[in-house]
């Protein structure tokens, strides 16, 4: 019934549709083509976001980051758009790329809980990191989402406290934090990840692992890992491999997951692994030790 509907109107229906084909993990090529057919810069956006969430799902983040800039490049002020970049730039860590674009999509609907989530996020980021941050900005965000995130079932906001108690190294405090968002709601994966985060933080290896464990739990039951949850579920493995000084083991994981980790993400894990060799006073393999030796030089 194509012949119904405004031109509009039919790249809105294939955009919905694609969007549906990706999630049921089916092949997005006749939209793709379908999409090539008109000659306008909205079905062209649509055709390059697509292309990126399908990349996305499908583990290849440095190639959906591409597509997401084109899409970015026609239309700058698209929420969706700067959401999925800003949520990407914040799954790799990049809180100061991130910053940007939440902020875009953060404006034009501050109301909304998973736009106002996405910037608490990104802002969180850049202070854990040690970058700047407008404080003020920082509170507002964070008040806002407590006011409306904040609601039986839901651990939006506690999340973020317990991520800002990380930042500001109130390790303590930010594990009692995040196991009032667990005991909200015990199937949240992101709860736990931020969990492990804030254990090695506290040197909680058996702890780590175990979360790492019930993660594993959580994502088979919900019909797997996104490529978002691989990736960060692999770094996370890593550095528990570092902490425990399994240092072969996670050299050997780093080049393993070479595919599912970003390229930032395994040249930060890299150069941990090569500073924690750098330090150790135990035995370690002379070719691991040249190793580390040569990512130290780079």
């Amino acid at each position: 019934m194509s012949n119904r509907l405004t031109t509009d109107g039919q790249v809105e229906a294939l955009r919905l549709s694609g969007l549906s084909t990706i999630r049921l993990g089916r092949d997005l090529t006749p939209i793709i083509q379908a999409l090539k057919t008109y000659d306008s810069r909205t079905a062209q956006r649509n055709c390059l976001f697509l292309e990126g969430f399908d990349l996305r799902n499908r583990r290849r983040l440095d190639e959906a980051e591409s597509k997401f800039l084109k899409a970015y490049a026609l239309s700058s002020g698209n929420v969706h758009i700067n959401r999925e970049l800003a949520a990407l730039y914040c799954k790799q860590r990049r809180y100061n790329e991130a910053e940007g674009y939440a902020r875009a999509a953060y404006k034009q609907f501050p109301t909304n809980v998973y736009l106002l989530d996405i910037m608490a996020e990104a802002l969180l980021g850049k202070r854990q990191l040690g970058l700047g941050v407008d404080e003020t900005e920082l509170t507002d965000v964070m008040q806002s989402l407590e006011r409306y995130g904040d609601a039986p079932g839901s651990s939006f906001y506690l999340i973020r406290m317990a991520q800002s108690q990380l930042s500001n190294r109130k390790y303590r405090d930010a594990l009692r934090t995040v196991n009032k968002a667990i005991e909200r709601n015990d199937s949240h994966p992101p709860a736990y990840f931020l969990r492990t985060e804030i254990l090695l933080a506290l040197n909680d290896i058996p702890q780590a692992e175990r979360d790492l464990a019930t993660i594993d739990q959580l994502l088979a039951a919900e019909g797997g890992f996104s490529a978002d949850d691989e990736a960060r579920k692999s770094e996370l493995d890593i550095r528990v491999l570092i902490e425990k000084r399994q240092y072969s083991q996670a050299h050997a994981e780093i080049k393993r997951k070479a595919f599912v980790l970003p390229t930032h993400v395994s040249d930060r894990l890299s150069h941990s692994l090569a500073k924690a060799i750098a330090f150790s006073d135990g035995f370690v393999a002379k070719e691991l030790r040249e190793w580390a030796n040569h990512i130290q030089k780079r």
